[in-house]
């Protein structure tokens, strides 16, 4: 168990770095990425310094079956719509993830 944990904090590290890339590439909007735990990874706009809604959010969760990572990532916004339009589940690829937050960033889904 606490090796899972490790191994998903250590993903978790390594997808931060890949999606602060991502992030910097839309400098129209103050976009910053947040640890939320050890799993969880958020991705926000700053208005004033102030942390704003909207998020985008990825869980790494780890497959004892196929010993690997796999990811879910989510929008924090109320509407369904966009909610289920923008949903990623049972990810088990790191580029993908990365298209996402990118697809998410280019459409606006937290602007």
């Amino acid at each position: 168990r606490r090796k899972e944990k490790t191994i998903v904090s250590n993903t978790t590290n390594e997808l931060i770095e890949k999606i602060d890339e991502v992030v910097n590439r839309f400098e129209e909007y103050d976009y910053f990425v947040k640890r939320y735990n050890y799993e969880k990874i958020q991705i926000r706009t700053s208005d004033n310094g102030v942390t704003g809604g909207p998020f985008l959010q990825i869980t790494t969760y780890f497959d004892g079956k196929n010993n690997k990572c796999f990811f879910e990532c989510v929008t924090g916004r109320t509407s369904d719509k966009v909610y289920r339009d923008y949903m990623l589940t049972d990810c088990y690829d790191e580029n993908k993830v990365l298209q996402w937050v990118s697809k998410c960033l280019g459409d606006g889904v937290i602007n």
